[in-house]
């Protein structure tokens, strides 16, 4: 028997004040109720109802035993709404992937809109550069992760979501420098001009320094 069917039984006890009632309330016969409550009595090893010639009365275990009922009829309320968020997609938690950098860019624009369309979905960040950040999805540490082309590890799956611009910053020393140009545009000299200019990158384990790894691996194709 169920904790919600033990609770119905409870209930039509009390309301009744006795089993040929609340055995007419439940749609059972008495002789079927009385056998419950008898298996739920030897269960907790206590009677629960005290047998008088009129009536039903609950002893203290049953009133103890009434409450905690109640309490997991709730539990079970509860459960029941949760698993169905989760199975929705409306409740949960998501551990997000991100290098320290691209977080700081991206989150800002996209965490605010999809907290207000999903509150009661938790993001746990995982920030890391990139390499940690595909070892992590991987294994299993982290569900999903946004991250740069190119992705080294040939095992995930990836999709584009958009494409940013980037931009060479140069002193006035460089002889790149061209005092005419008041404007951001795009670059306009030949890629090879790049070659073997000093350069301040992050190491390749970090998106943005494979990313520029990339490009100059670019840049020797086109001399090539």
């Amino acid at each position: 028997m169920s904790l919600l069917n033990r609770l119905d039984m409870f209930q039509a006890i009390l309301d009744e004040g006795n089993m040929t009632a609340a055995a007419e309330k439940l749609y059972v016969s008495q002789p079927y109720l009385s056998k419950l409550l008898k298996q739920t009595e030897d269960e907790v090893g206590t009677p629960l109802f005290e047998r008088l010639p009129r009536e039903m009365r609950i002893t203290m275990a049953g009133e103890r035993y009434y409450v905690y009922l109640k309490r997991l009829e709730s539990l079970e309320m509860y459960m029941s709404a949760d698993i169905e968020m989760i199975a929705q997609h409306k409740k949960g938690k998501i551990k997000l992937g991100i290098n320290p950098a691209l977080g700081t860019a991206l989150l800002p624009k996209i965490l605010p809109e999809f907290m207000e369309q999903y509150p009661d979905i938790d993001i746990e960040l995982y920030e890391q550069n990139a390499l940690n950040v595909e070892l992590a999805l991987e294994n299993n540490i982290i569900d999903i992760a946004l991250g740069m082309m190119p992705i080294q590890n040939k095992a995930l799956a990836y999709e584009y979501i958009y494409e940013d611009e980037m931009y060479i910053l140069i002193s006035k020393q460089n002889p790149l420098y061209d005092p005419n140009i008041k404007e951001i545009k795009p670059f306009p000299f030949k890629l090879s001009v790049l070659d073997r200019m000093p350069l301040v990158v992050l190491p390749p384990n970090y998106g943005l320094g494979r990313i520029v790894e990339d490009f100059y691996q670019k840049i020797v194709y086109v001399k090539t």
